[in-house]
């Protein structure tokens, strides 16, 4: 299913992470998690995820094991700027 900003801005990795993050907000994922719920693969994942602890779209959660958890930061501007666009495009 395509989801509101994808008819807008296209198909993007980036998109679809924070897309399947904010919708499952509250929850912890490893990359694979990530990876998986936003239907791409583990390699085009990783840096992403990268990319948004570096700009504080989400932080690190937990490590249990090897993997690191990682959660939508609820703090973020862009995060909450992005809800509501969201939420606009839908309704």
């Amino acid at each position: 299913m395509v989801e509101p900003f994808e008819k807008l801005f296209g198909d993007t990795s980036e998109l679809r992470i924070i897309e399947s993050l904010i919708s499952k907000q509250g929850y912890d994922f490893n990359i694979t998690e990530i990876a998986e719920e936003s239907d791409i693969s583990r390699q085009a994942a990783i840096p992403v995820v990268k990319k948004f602890l570096e700009w504080g779209l989400i932080t690190l959660d937990s490590k249990r094991g090897n993997a690191n958890y990682y959660t939508v930061n609820e703090d973020s501007d862009f995060i909450r700027a992005f809800k509501d666009i969201n939420k606009s495009l839908i309704e």
